[in-house]
């Protein structure tokens, strides 16, 4: 039934305007792009074709749960882009295909399609994207999505297909898109709330129409990304272009000269090979014709052998068949001797078998006699117990009958008993069930004391909150002057301690300064020291492997403890400067290693030893104090070597023999100018001029390094700049420890300042806050004495309501007292009964096993009667089944008797006949003899004639295979030399000779020169091998990378460009969407939690905020950081979000997504059953909110609260009139009151086709009136 919706709709809104036909339009003009229309055929329950319009500010969508409602939203979700099928709330995306019903078939596909108003907002321009909304030049925008049963699936744009990325371009910063705030689902108000900071952050950018801004950025980010990366790829590609260019063009050169060299190598060779080919060839020739001649012989040859092999053969099948034959005759008489022998031993075995047989029979004679007496004694005892378990019968059967009439009355009695029982329990189970429902009534009734006086102590706890508010507000009052007060003290010391922490940080400064001075003197002191200590580590450790040292001293000092005498070596007892080291290493060279022995023993030992391994070692036996060195003839400007050198006493004797006469000159002119004297003479430069005039340049160098007495020299100096720098570094750590004490302290005071100076700042903030505390908990206490009025009223009025309820529950309870005594009283008459019955049944009891046990008595004597009789049946059995058997066995063994005499009269028979056989035999086998002689002499001639034939052919085959054997050899040589022509010079040498054959023996011309043509390519080898390897690729390569390295440099000249221009866009793009969405943010955040903002209209006061999250240092980035959300309903300060009701939670939400309508109007906006939670005051604040928008959007609302249906301009009714498919149903409200009341209903007509214009709105009826009035509102 159509009515007209003028019956409660806000006909002062500014933001509709009335038709002509009185139904409410959308208003704001005709620049406004909106959701026209949704079309729908195959999705979820939608089965057949539906389209839904949207011509008015306000629609709404109404029907019983599980009709379909939600399936419109996300039939509009589906063709926005939604790729997950968990969204769609399925477990696959081919579950929004129409899955089928009890009366319907699965449909093959599903398909949706939105069409939008495109309308014109710049007339001027003939860009699409300046002159509409939508990027497209047509007033009507379809965008739809079809997804077939096989899985294929496409996007359309007014019927044409697309991209998933084109429709979500289409829709960029219009606020339209599947994670957009223009569809509110189920849960997603609560998300909202709590959701992440970032996902809050999308849903703003959406509205500040950042997100084509951060999509491009994010396209010109990764474009930069392989920008970049190609540029280093390019690059890398551009320097290994450019070293391999550099490389191919030395390898160019060599492959051009190489080419010459090849082409007149191949030529040679080309020459050479055919020359040879053509000797082979003729020498092939030659031996063919004589293998011919050879061939004809050999056939000559074969004939003959043929012949003789014939006859030959033919005489050994004669000689083959006589043997046969004389084999056969000897094979007769063996058989006829064989059957004669075992014709005899037949006889012997059966006589003796039948002396055995007729012993036996005798005896199974007897035998047999013996059970016949057996068996008849058996049968009279087996008379005598049958007639004894007849008698025992009768008495088991008389027994059993008495004992079944005993159990039948047991029976009764018991079934009687458990009757008796079971009405007991029946009315036991009344009683109980009376006791239940008084103890559920009783608990009741203790419940609603309990809520009385629960009512009465929070009345108490009223009165007492209403007294302690009054006395709190007068001490808020007072520490709030006090806080003021404080705050103005605080804020002076603050002053204070920030000039102290100033003169603080400028000592600390000057104290750092002179630390880090310190610091880096003491790090270049003790990097001295590791150097120091590195070269003297290094000195120890060649000591310790007595580096410079011969292998035989080596081995001699590391194995001393073998040779007590020697008391070590003559370097290790000497002491000088490190400036005369090297002379005195220079003077004794190898003497150095002069190994010092305290006794001739040792000396002998060890020469002994030394012998044998030929080794070569200086030794010096100790020999007392030596003699002093006579100097009257020391040369002038001489110094003698003793005097620079101190010798331990162990080694002054050997110390004296060596450099007794040694002394020191500047030059090698003074050692020349005086090599008269008798002097060993040393140069400053470690020259050493001996006395015979011999000078002697020394290995050790000037700075004596390598030498064993430098290298202890300078060991033990470095030793004492250790020690030193040791002293220093410690002296300077100390100085360092007062410095860092010193600055300790200075930053110490600085941060107890500064502690201090943070301590008062807190407390100035802490003051401040406490400031503004008391002016909220002043305003807090107001409203709650407010509050706590209305609250009492509340509670009195309850409180009467439970007395009354009291008072029918102490009347329920009295009642089934009196019902409850009744039940005890039928019990007790039952139990008494009962006991009566129980009584007989165990008397009955009783008898019945007394009788069973006689029973059983009488059956055991039974049971024995008869297993008597049993046994000796059995025994009569088994005695006759013997008897059978015996005799059946005796007339065996008379059968046998006459066999076996049968037997041996065919064995004398048998006898006599073979020896008569084997005397023929005999015979036959002479004459056999003689006939095979005669034919063995003729098989031996044949035998002669036939090896000589043989020998004769062998001779043949032996001249042709050698003939064979050298035409192979010449075949072989030509087949390598085709193969190694072809290798080597890829030139089929056969078809090459067979065109030059002709010409070469018409015009034979001079011979080839081989040796000096082998010598020639053996020089080209040669040349060619000198080259190493050759790159013949280089020369093409070589043009390839100079131009690949061109393009190359133009690629790298261009990508470069590139980053520079999308560095520059990101840049720019950066600076819009900080722009943008700062001012969007603020402008919502002003919407939203501002003095006027939707907060506080739909709360009716109270505060909320939004803000920009900051990172873990506190900073907050425009560009990415997300946002928090504060709410606090009046009269609550919840900590966080989730302590918010579900009512509060959906206001809240619809307050942020006003906001952003406000900022960034979307063309339409869903919400899905965003009133389910809120109440009557609420749904109505809600509600004229949305009135508020409608200048600028319409709303699409899906809702069970009568209240919002009242509110709407037009209803969709959804319902499922056949299971399982959802129906638009044609219904209106004639008349709705102000409660949500529908006063008139009837049934609709069904729908008209999509193609016809549909009426301007529908409305469905409340579902209890529609339930008895109209069949089309029912699912």
């Amino acid at each position: 039934m159509w009515l007209e919706l003028g019956a409660g709709l806000p006909h002062h809104s500014p933001y509709t305007a009335r038709s002509k036909d009185g139904f409410r339009r959308l208003a704001g003009g005709p620049g406004r792009m909106r959701l026209a229309k949704v079309t729908i055929s195959g999705f979820k329950s939608f089965a057949d074709p539906v389209e839904i319009r949207f011509d008015s500010p306000k629609v709404g969508v109404v029907g019983p749960n599980g009709c379909g409602k939600s399936n419109i939203v996300d039939a509009i979700k589906w063709v926005l882009g939604e790729r997950s099928a968990k969204s769609l709330r399925g477990d696959a995306m081919l579950d929004v295909i129409f899955a089928g019903s009890a009366g319907r078939k699965p449909l093959g596909a599903a398909s949706v399609t939105l069409s939008f108003t495109n309308p014109v907002t710049n007339p001027g321009t003939k860009d699409p994207a300046q002159r509409r909304l939508l990027a497209i030049d047509t007033d009507t925008v379809d965008v739809g999505r079809r997804l077939y049963r096989d899985g294929r699936s496409e996007y359309l744009i007014n019927g044409s297909s697309c991209r998933l990325k084109d429709v979500k371009e289409l829709f960029m910063d219009t606020g339209i898109g599947v994670n957009a705030y223009s569809i509110i689902e189920q849960g997603k108000v609560s998300a909202m709330l709590n959701g992440s900071p970032i996902e809050r952050r999308n849903i703003v950018e959406e509205a500040a129409g950042v997100s084509k801004f951060k999509t491009r950025k994010i396209e010109a980010a990764r474009k930069l990304e392989r920008s970049e990366v190609n540029l280093v790829r390019v690059r890398e590609q551009l320097a290994s272009t450019e070293r391999r260019l550099r490389i191919v063009k030395g390898q160019a050169v060599k492959a051009r000269k190489f080419k010459e060299l090849d082409d007149r190598y191949r030529s040679l060779r080309t020459e050479l090979a055919l020359d040879q080919y053509h000797e082979l060839q003729e020498r092939l020739s030659g031996l063919t014709s004589r293998l011919s001649d050879l061939a004809l012989q050999c056939h000559q040859v074969e004939q003959r052998l043929l012949q003789l092999d014939e006859a030959a053969q033919k005489a050994e099948l004669d000689r083959h068949e006589h043997q046969e034959q004389r084999q056969e005759l000897e094979k007769q008489l063996q058989t006829n001797e064989s059957a004669s022998r075992q014709a005899s031993q037949r006889r012997e075995m059966n006589a003796n078998r039948l002396e055995e047989l007729k012993t036996q029979l005798a005896l199974d004679t007897e035998r047999i006699k013996e059970l016949e007496h057996r068996l008849r004694c058996q049968e009279d005892d087996q008379n005598t117990a049958s007639e004894a378990m007849a008698a025992a019968a009768e008495q088991l059967a008389e027994t059993e009958r008495q004992v079944d009439e005993s159990s039948r009355e047991v029976a009764r009695l018991h079934q009687e008993s458990e009757l008796a029982e079971r009405r007991i329990e029946s009315t036991r189970n009344e009683r109980d069930r009376l006791l239940a429902r008084r103890s559920h009534v009783q608990s009741t009734s203790t419940s609603i004391e309990g809520r009385i006086r629960e009512i009465e102590e929070q009345l108490e706890r009223l009165l007492q909150r209403g007294a302690s508010l009054t006395e709190e507000r007068t001490l808020l009052e007072r520490d709030r002057i006090e806080n003021d007060k404080a705050l103005e003290s605080a804020q002076c010391v603050v002053r204070r301690l920030e000039s102290e922490l100033s003169s603080h940080d400028d000592e600390a400064a000057n104290l750092s300064e002179q630390h880090a001075d310190l610091a880096e003197h003491l790090a270049t002191v003790r990097h001295d020291r590791a150097g120091i200590g590195s070269r003297l580590h290094l000195l120890e450790e060649m000591q310790d492997a007595r580096e410079g040292l011969t292998d035989h001293v080596k081995r001699i000092l590391a194995n001393r403890d073998q040779w007590p005498g020697i008391e070590g070596m003559l370097g290790d007892s000497l002491t000088t400067s490190r400036e005369d080291a090297s002379l005195v290493e220079a003077a004794l060279g190898r003497d150095l290693e002069l190994l010092l022995v305290t006794d001739e023993s040792t000396l002998e030992q060890l020469a002994r030893q030394l012998l044998e391994s030929n080794a070569q070692v200086n030794l010096h036996v100790h020999d007392g104090t030596p003699q002093a060195v006579n100097r009257d003839d020391l040369p002038e400007g001489a110094t003698p070597i003793l005097d620079l050198v101190d010798v331990a006493s162990n080694a002054l004797g050997a110390a004296h023999d060596l450099l007794g006469r040694t002394a020191i000159v500047d030059t090698l002119e003074t050692a020349l100018a005086c090599r008269t004297t008798n002097w060993r003479l040393v140069t400053r430069s470690g020259l050493v001029l001996d006395t015979n005039g011999c000078i002697r340049v020394s290995g050790t160098s000037s700075s004596g390094e390598h030498g064993w007495l430098s290298r202890r020299l300078e060991m033990e100096d470095l030793g004492g700049q250790v020690q030193e720098l040791d002293g220093r570094i410690s002296s300077m750590g100390n100085d360092l420890a007062e410095l860092l004490s010193e600055s300790t302290q200075a930053r110490e005071k600085q941060q107890q300042t500064g502690r201090l100076l943070a301590e008062q700042v807190n407390a100035v903030a802490e003051l401040e806050y406490n400031h503004r505390r008391f002016d909220r908990d002043l305003e807090r206490i107001v409203r709650e004495q407010r509050t706590i009025g209305a609250e009492r009223d509340e509670l009195d009025a309850r409180r009467n309501e439970h007395a009354d309820e009291l008072s029918s529950i102490q009347e329920e309870l009295a009642r089934m007292d009196r019902e409850s005594t009744g039940c005890d009283e039928r019990i007790a008459q039952a139990e008494s009964a009962t006991q009566a019955l129980s009584a007989q049944w165990k008397q009955s009891q009783e008898d019945l096993t007394a009788q069973r046990v006689e029973l059983g008595q009488v059956s055991e004597q039974y049971e024995a009667r008869q297993r008597e009789r049993s046994h000796l049946a059995i025994l009569a059995e088994e005695t006759s089944g013997e008897l059978i058997r015996q005799r059946q066995h005796v007339n065996a063994q008379m059968a046998s008797v006459d066999q076996h005499e049968a037997a041996i009269v065919t064995a004398d028979e048998e006898i006599a006949a073979s020896r008569q056989n084997a005397a023929r035999s005999r015979a036959e086998i002479h004459a056999a003899d003689e006939a095979f002689s005669g034919s063995e002499s003729l098989l031996a001639r044949h035998r002669e004639d036939l090896e000589a034939a043989r020998n004769k052919a062998k001779q043949l085959d032996r001249d042709r295979n050698a003939l064979e054997i050298s035409k192979r050899e010449a075949e072989v040589k030509r087949e390598n030399t085709e193969e190694r022509v072809l290798a080597d010079l890829e030139i089929d040498l056969a078809m090459t000779w067979s065109r030059v054959a002709e010409e070469r023996r018409a015009n034979p011309g001079e011979p080839m020169d081989h040796d000096a043509v082998e010598t020639e390519i053996a020089e080209l080898r040669d040349t060619i091998k000198g080259l190493g390897n050759v790159n013949l690729d280089s020369i093409e390569e070589e043009t390839t990378l100079e131009e690949r390295n061109e393009d190359l440099i133009k690629q790298v000249e261009d990508i470069d460009l590139a980053v520079t221009q999308l560095s520059s866009l990101i840049e720019d793009l950066d600076v819009k969407c900080r722009d943008r969405f700062e001012k969007a943010f603020n402008e919502i955040r002003e919407q939203f939690a501002g003095s006027n903002g939707m907060f506080r209209q739909l709360f009716n006061g109270g505060s909320a905020d939004l803000f920009l999250q900051p990172d873990e240092e506190g900073n907050v980035d425009i560009l990415e950081s997300g946002i928090e959300i504060t709410a606090k309903p009046p009269g609550k300060k919840p900590r966080v979000l989730n302590q918010l009701s579900g009512g509060e939670k959906a206001m809240t939400s619809v307050a942020l997504v006003m906001a952003i309508f406000k900022s960034k109007p979307s063309p339409f906006c869903i919400l899905d059953e965003v009133d389910a939670p809120l109440d009557d005051a609420n749904v109505s604040r809600f509600c004229s909110t949305l009135d508020q928008f409608l200048d600028k959007s319409h709303f699409i609302v899906i809702t069970h609260h009568k209240q919002t249906m009242l509110n709407c301009d037009a209803l969709y009714g959804i319902t499922m009139q056949e299971r399982g498919v959802s129906k638009l149903v044609n219904v209106e409200v004639e008349d709705v009151g102000s409660d949500g009341t529908i006063r008139k209903s009837t049934d609709a007509p069904a729908p008209d086709p999509i193609e016809e214009e549909p009426p301007p709105a529908m409305i469905v009826t409340n579902p209890a009136t529609a339930e008895s009035s109209s069949p089309a509102a029912t699912s």
